[in-house]
């Protein structure tokens, strides 16, 4: 009885051995709060919200992007969530603002919260970025 058992447990341990194998060659990456629920947790942050408010020009239209990123600090996985500030035109004359938000994986927890303003470039930088992109696209 005992060499049943210690063969089942064998056997149950190959198994285990096994499933991690696949899942780490399989990049296979199972988090319970998914990419929009991380966007819907910064979109409803109040202090989020109200940099907005104040900070972009163009208040309703936010560029999202969602990527899953590897915490080291922490051992697991983050949202980064990064809302942009829409431009209006290809070659606006400054970098737009923009907020990072690190999204727990595991919980849905924001656990940082970093806004960048706009920066002003210079009047010439404009003129060469519109001279390029039209001359690109014949606009």
């Amino acid at each position: 009885m005992t060499k049943v058992l210690a063969g089942l447990l064998a056997g149950v341990i190959i198994a285990l051995i096994a499933i991690a194998l696949l899942v780490n060659y399989l990049n296979l990456i199972i988090v319970p709060v998914d990419a929009k629920k991380a966007l819907s947790n910064a979109r409803h942050d109040n202090s989020i919200n109200e940099w907005i408010k104040k900070n972009f020009k163009i208040r309703q239209a936010v560029k999202p992007t969602v990527r899953l990123e590897w915490n080291p600090s922490n051992n697991n996985y983050i949202w980064h969530v990064i809302l942009t500030e829409a431009q209006e035109s290809c070659c606006s004359p400054e970098i737009p603002a923009k907020i990072d938000v690190f999204v727990d994986a595991k919980t849905g927890k924001i656990s940082e919260k970093v806004f960048k303003k706009a920066i002003t470039l210079p009047e010439n930088t404009e003129l060469n970025c519109k001279d390029a992109c039209h001359s690109l696209y014949g606009r």
